[in-house]
């Protein structure tokens, strides 16, 4: 019977109508895959279509059991006389179409396999694609300044800045941080490379070009799977604050908009490029100080563009704050200011309350108040450590990836001996902005102090493996010394600023391999070459000062976050860090928020530290 009914099956062409069908679906569903994201059509159009193919397959086998085609067209099979049947003619038929379908398909596939005719300096596609997030993710790459004055290239940047800002405050979205982005400035890389190294699957570019009283952005969104262009379009104004606020926001609209199609977002997206001043000269010098500081150079430069730019718009929330990060950073990085530490700290504050009074949202004012309040742990004065913390918080709250602000709370934690809950943080950082070196820094420094150097080389290694260790002054040195990197060691010493032409390195090196003797001598060597030497950047010159001489017994100045590395287990058995501790309020908060593991109370007054 069962031979029977499978001789029954070939005389009705079942086999081969069903064959027919598979190899026809397959051809379609091919198609459509390509299709769909040529026409901008949602990704849920090729499951339709698949479900549709896998639904019509037991109709075609019904279908062809049942009925048989005649020269009189379609009849019941039950109908038809067997002396008159053509079912052997339907079947060649059937051969030709399963022959011509199966040509169809193989050219498919060796259409699928032939090489990009893109040109090489390109990168193919197919290899991208797997290493690229599907989700929404996406990046904004630095605009082109097209404008005939090279100067107006701040402009250009502080648009893309404003606009990723924009984007970054869409939960359903994954942005590239700034720092991330703008590492491909100018790049001549291909979009689908620059995608796959910032991990993300949509790049916006665009133009900006001002000319007189008029300005034109260009903008556009690319697919960079298949370089498809989601969304382009060029905006001609007048050169107005207004209008630029508008394009700003109608860019972002456009994007979402555009965004929602394309991966069949249910949820309406709400995006609103917000106005922050009216005055079209005070955000030009915003942005122009904005950009600049991103360097950490050009300090008294940014000074003067945002006293004007507050000048020009006493109301600019933004241009207050920023200018209070830039008068507290002025006392990392300048030593000749007209104003002590002290004034330019008070006037940060005084600055940072201004940005508040006019936005509460401020997240950069909350931040720098407070750095301000645990800078003054420095000079040994009382912090108020609930209220730096109250005020970190309430920053990363309104801006949880703000990397300076992580950065910052991260290190007052570290000063305290909470290491663990400082990696957390640095590690919230270097998520949100993959190449922010300050936090690479002291999640290196976190790797020493709890005694994984094996880890704080590895970590090194791949941060210069990616370029992302950028300030050579925040190498793992006491690592290096520690599992006798001796060449390495004496390379980031020599380099250094003040010490590199210091005739006494090799005994440098067998001081920090051997911290428990008594290196008095060699301080003193070191203390006098360094006196009345200039240095060129202070905060590179201060942690090396600290990093090199510390260990030898140095103990007039904090090394700040680095206190619980290993190595200077003798300042922390000195009576300069009990008094520090002290002093500054430390171990006050000890007592009322728990000890850090590395240290117990001794008594109602007193602590040791291992």
């Amino acid at each position: 019977m069962a031979q029977s009914l499978f001789e029954e099956l070939k005389r009705r062409n079942v086999f081969k109508a069903t064959t027919a069908y598979l190899v026809l679906a397959w051809v379609v569903i091919q198609v459509t895959a390509e299709a769909v994201p040529a026409l901008g059509l949602p990704e849920w159009v090729n499951t339709l279509v698949f479900f549709l193919g896998a639904l019509g397959l037991p109709f075609v086998i019904l279908f062809s059991w049942a009925f048989e085609l005649t020269p009189e067209g379609v009849k019941k099979e039950a109908d038809v006389d067997r002396s008159q049947s053509i079912a052997s003619n339907t079947g060649q038929k059937l051969n030709y179409v399963i022959i011509l379908l199966l040509v169809v398909a193989i050219g498919l596939l060796l259409l699928d396999k032939k090489p990009s005719e893109i040109p090489a300096t390109t990168v193919d596609n197919s290899a991208t694609n797997a290493a690229i997030s599907t989700k929404a993710s996406i990046a904004v790459l630095p605009f082109v300044n097209m404008s005939n004055d090279a100067e107006q290239e701040f402009f250009s940047d502080g648009i893309t800045e404003e606009l990723l800002n924009v984007l970054a405050k869409i939960s359903e979205f994954e942005v590239a941080s700034r720092t991330s982005s703008f590492k491909f400035k100018g790049s001549q890389e291909q979009i689908p490379q620059i995608a796959q190294n910032l991990n993300v699957r949509y790049i916006v570019e665009g133009s900006v070009r001002k000319a007189g009283d008029t300005i034109r952005i260009t903008a556009q969104l690319i697919d960079s799977t298949n370089d498809r262009h989601l969304w382009s379009d060029t905006f001609d104004r007048p050169l107005t604050v207004d209008n630029v606020f508008v394009i700003q926001d109608e860019i972002s609209k456009s994007i979402v908009r555009a965004l929602s199609t394309e991966l069949g977002l249910a949820k309406a997206i709400t995006v609103q490029a917000t106005q922050t001043t009216d005055n079209l000269t005070a955000y030009e010098l915003f942005l122009k100080a904005r950009t600049i500081l991103q360097s950490r150079t050009r300090f008294a430069e940014v000074e003067s563009l945002l006293e004007e730019a507050i000048k020009q718009d006493p109301n600019y929330a933004d241009a207050w704050a920023l200018a209070a990060v830039n008068y507290t950073l002025t006392t990392y990085y300048v030593s000749d200011h007209a104003l002590s530490s002290k004034e330019l700290l008070a006037k940060s504050d005084d600055y940072a309350k201004k940005a508040i009074s006019l936005d509460p949202d401020s997240a950069n004012a909350y931040a720098v108040l407070g750095l301000n309040l645990s800078t003054s742990y420095i000079s040994m004065g009382l912090v108020p450590w609930e209220e730096v913390f109250d005020n970190y918080e309430k920053a990363i709250k309104l801006n949880p990836n703000n990397p300076q602000a992580l950065n910052w709370y991260a290190v007052a934690t570290m000063t305290l001996g909470y290491l663990d809950r400082a990696f957390k943080l640095l590690n919230q950082c270097v998520a949100a902005e993959p190449f922010y070196s300050s936090c690479h820094a002291n999640i290196l420094w976190i790797h020493g102090a709890l005694g994984d150097d094996k880890a704080a080389i590895k970590y090194y290694e791949d941060l210069l493996n990616i370029g992302g260790a950028s300030i050579i002054g925040y190498a793992p040195i006491h690592s290096f010394a520690r599992l006798d990197m001796a060449i390495l060691f004496k390379y980031h010493a020599t380099v250094s600023d003040g010490l590199g032409d210091w005739p006494y390195h090799a005994e440098l090196y067998l001081a920090h391999r051997n911290i428990d003797k008594d290196h008095s001598a060699l301080l003193a060597k070191a203390l006098s070459f360094l006196d009345g030497k200039q240095f060129s950047n202070a905060v590179i010159s201060n942690l090396k000062k600290r990093a090199l001489l510390m260990p030898l017994g140095y103990f007039e100045i904090n090394p700040l976050q680095f206190t619980w590395d290993p190595v200077y287990i003798k300042y922390r058995k000195s009576k300069q860090f009990k008094e520090f501790v002290k002093t500054t309020g430390i171990l006050d908060y000890w007592q009322t928020a728990g000890f850090p593991k590395q240290c117990q109370p001794v008594g109602d007054d007193d602590f040791i530290c291992d």
